[in-house]
């Protein structure tokens, strides 16, 4: 006489589907993380290149400042490209100072521009400052 076994199914596991469903959810989270992680590292790039622009700024228009009355003369002088290190690479920064009279004879006002470019789109930082004969 044959006994009939009772054979108890667990559904203990994946399937191929659950699976699948899986790694497909997986992935469309890591590109969303992978999204904000480059939009983070761009803004903190942006920031990076803005700081160090207008650190450059300052100190160009310090330099202005120091300069005596006499030696500044008057009108826009040809841009200059200055390189500086941010982040581990060579950022070009062009800077360009233009001298007007605010009183003839008195004091002269000094704008510096300095611009810089990041993935096509151009940023400046202006400073100006008044240089007098006292």
């Amino acid at each position: 006489m044959e006994q009939e076994q009772t054979v108890l199914q667990t559904n203990k596991g994946f399937t191929l589907v659950e699976a699948m469903i899986a790694i497909f959810l997986l992935a469309v989270l890591l590109l969303g993380a992978l999204t904000g992680l480059i939009a983070s590292y761009r803004a903190t790039s942006q920031n990076a290149l803005r700081d160090e622009g207008i650190k450059l700024t300052q100190e160009l228009i310090n330099d202005v400042r120091n300069t005596p009355y006499a030696d500044l003369v008057v009108g826009v002088a040809a841009p200059v490209v200055i390189i500086r290190q941010v982040t581990n690479t060579n950022v070009p920064y062009t800077a360009q100072q233009t001298v007007t009279n605010v009183v003839v004879g008195l004091d002269r006002m000094i704008q510096i521009v300095v611009w810089w470019t990041h993935h096509g789109q151009t940023f400046n930082y202006t400073a100006t400052a008044i240089v007098g004969t006292i």
